[in-house]
């Protein structure tokens, strides 16, 4: 397993943009990075200057031979969305998120699942509008040779795709061998359910993994701050078969260098007895 970090740590970072974020995580030592399509993080996203900064992104990560998986947009975004409008504009960005993500030859595109937009709204009938989304996405990334990671999220009550058996009912509606699931390991540890459980449950359907620490709270912390047992998770993952990236997630504004360096440190000591 190769540990990287979500450039959207260092989106503040000196310069305040991604060029010196990524040059500043492979001298920290990293060896690949996650690059969230969404302005601020990344700059020109959805405007005409995209373009530009996307073969700038591919230069830089050819230059530092960086490994990268992509982040999807998501904020005020909904797959699941009962607004044809909001709907519509959120298929279009994540198309333009699986081109990025074709163009810069990523190991996957984390989608982030959908959500009720009011309890006034059966959550039957917003999954079926999610898994309808995610037929769309899964056929135009099988024409980009691009693979979905659905996100589980943390335990929200108008989240949908927080337990492993939603994620595995939802790849299995959709029916694509470009549609998997990204392990949020602290997301994870908002519902209760044992976490090696919740590796077990996924399964071979794991293709891209977040880590950072909680207390069961929707928080990311540094890896060794929370009450997670990564040794245990580590370990159920290369049981399972894993050998992808494990990205950190998390925001330490003040000194984004602590937040990486702890969990960096942390990941690769517990690996090392594995």
């Amino acid at each position: 397993m190769r540990i990287g970090a979500s450039t959207a740590i260092y989106w503040n970072y000196k310069e305040h943009d991604l060029p010196a974020a990524m040059k500043h995580m492979c001298d920290m030592g990293f060896s690949c990075v996650e690059i969230l399509c969404e302005h601020p993080f990344y700059t020109n996203w959805a405007t005409e200057d995209a373009e530009k900064e996307k073969e700038s992104i591919k230069e830089l990560l050819d230059s530092y031979e960086l490994d990268v998986s992509v982040h999807a947009p998501y904020h005020d975004l909904n797959i699941a969305s009962l607004n044809p409008g909001i709907r519509s504009e959120t298929v279009r960005q994540l198309r333009e998120a699986i081109e990025v993500a074709s163009d810069l030859n990523a190991e996957v595109l984390v989608v982030h699942p959908g959500f009720v937009a009011s309890r006034k709204y059966p959550r039957s009938m917003a999954h079926a509008i999610m898994v309808d989304t995610l037929i769309d996405i899964a056929d135009y990334a099988g024409g980009a040779d691009v693979v979905i990671g659905l996100e589980n999220i943390a335990n929200k009550p108008k989240a949908l795709a927080v337990h492993a058996t939603e994620l595995v009912r939802t790849v299995a509606d959709v029916g694509s061998k470009n549609l998997r699931v990204t392990f949020d390991v602290a997301h994870a540890n908002t519902i209760g359910t044992p976490l090696i459980d919740f590796v077990d449950t996924l399964g071979k359907l794991i293709k891209h993994v977040h880590v950072s620490d909680n207390k069961g709270f929707d928080d990311h912390l540094p890896i060794g701050v929370g009450n997670i047992d990564y040794r245990a998770v580590l370990s159920k993952l290369i049981e399972n078969g894993y050998k992808g990236l494990l990205i950190i997630e998390g925001w330490i504004p003040s000194d984004p260098d602590q937040f990486v360096k702890l969990s960096k440190d942390k990941l690769k000591d517990m690996l090392k007895g594995l």
